[in-house]
């Protein structure tokens, strides 16, 4: 509750590679401004491929109002997905409780559903005992709660005319969606 920051932040990075989303930034540029408690987004800019990905905003800590803003943007998790999409989303609320606003739109993508190697089922096992000894837990009261993702709100718009296939082995699903 009682932030002060005062500083600058400058960075031109050549390139990030975000492999759990997919993402690989280019030419990424920032400039962020701090003061008491007063953080500025003066620029946040990557480029991808095909597109940008901007974020941008000034906030008063604990408080969060920033748009992120992205075109043309692809996604790719190797033998699983690749997307290309656009965002416009707003983030505001606050630190323990961020609410994502906007709208998303799939250009196109293909989703191949992954083999499972023993390995895979082995691990998914394990997953699955995690989550029952974690349940118990909870059922008792032993474990703290990420406050996080309780307060989170998210109010996404996603839609995709057409071209976003669903593969499972041979077969090839065409899907179109407003959700």
């Amino acid at each position: 509750p009682n932030v002060d920051m005062n500083g600058l932040f400058t960075a031109e990075i050549p390139r990030i590679q975000v492999k759990p989303a997919g993402l690989d930034l280019h030419e990424l540029k920032a400039d962020l401004r701090t003061h008491g408690e007063t953080l500025e987004v003066r620029q946040f800019v990557a480029k991808t491929k095909k597109g940008n990905i901007e974020i941008a905003g000034q906030s008063t800590l604990p408080d969060l109002n920033f748009t992120v803003e992205g075109k043309n943007i692809p996604l790719n998790i190797p033998k699983t997905l690749e997307a290309r999409l656009d965002l416009a989303l707003l983030i505001d609320g606050d630190l323990e409780g961020p609410d994502v606003a906007g709208d998303v739109t799939i250009q196109n993508a293909t989703y191949t559903t992954p083999k499972k190697t023993k390995k895979d089922k082995k691990k998914e096992q394990e997953q699955e005992a995690a989550a029952q000894a974690q349940e118990a837990a909870e059922l008792k009261g032993t474990t703290p709660h990420s406050s996080v993702w309780e307060g989170t709100t998210l109010d996404i718009h996603a839609q995709w005319p057409r071209n976003v296939w669903y593969r499972d082995g041979l077969s090839k699903i065409e899907t179109s969606g407003d959700v």
